[in-house]
């Protein structure tokens, strides 16, 4: 909703408008893009090597991803020339970020968490506002001092525009109601997915906000999709 109508100009119409956004289900640090370098036999891994030599290339799970996008916003954090290495999903290029064919890799958190506790790589940052639940020895990038690079993906439940009232008011509190429920909210925090609160408006801001905060990330890639 944010990301794809930036990259894909064939789409039709406009997430802003089309949609009611009925309520926001879970911030996921889980979904959110991660710096993650290769294990620590290979030396000491940190953000300070990419700003001593001023260009520093980074895997992705693929082009017009998100992380694809936050390494383009992490370059201009941290004033360096970030080259974008693009592979066929994160287990095709973890052979190359460990043998140190490339110097790092932004990825959710999610497809990285045993690998770090095993340490076979290292998670050097998370992009979150807070440390994620899921590896809370990480640090955040504003804990590093970069600043300006904050990115947190979401869930959420969406209902055409012209749902009536009534129906996404029952809507709302049916998924309230599932979420808060012991189960999945345990599940979901094994993920690495914190529980989320505040009202349509609220989530329909959150929306707007990070589909303004793309839309010129995007652009500034210069990515074209084939």
């Amino acid at each position: 909703m944010a990301v794809v109508p930036h990259v894909y100009k064939d789409i039709t119409y406009d997430p802003i408008r089309i949609s009611h956004r009925l309520r926001l289900a879970r911030r996921s640090s889980s979904r959110s893009p991660q710096v993650r370098k290769a294990a620590p036999r290979h030396g000491r891994s940190s953000l300070h090597g990419p700003r001593r030599i001023g260009k520093a290339d980074y895997a992705t799970s693929g082009a017009g991803s998100l992380p694809h996008f936050f390494g383009v916003l992490l370059g201009r954090g941290i004033g360096v020339e970030m080259v974008h290495v693009p592979y066929k999903g994160s287990a095709a290029y973890m052979n190359d970020l460990i043998g140190g064919q490339v110097s790092g890799a932004v990825d959710a958190i999610a497809d990285l968490t045993e690998l770090h506790r095993a340490g076979k790589v290292k998670v050097l940052a998370s992009s979150g506002a807070k440390r994620s639940t899921a590896l809370p020895d990480v640090p955040t990038f504003n804990e590093l001092g970069v600043t300006g690079v904050e990115a947190m993906g979401w869930f959420g439940f969406f209902a055409p525009a012209k749902t009536p009232r009534r129906s996404s008011t029952r809507s709302i509190r049916r998924s309230t109601r599932r979420l808060q429920s012991p189960d999945v909210a345990a599940k979901l925090s094994g993920l690495g997915m914190d529980p989320a609160t505040g009202t349509p408006d609220q989530f329909a801001k959150i929306v707007a906000d990070d589909y303004a905060k793309w839309g010129p990330i995007v652009k500034a890639s210069g990515f074209k999709p084939e």
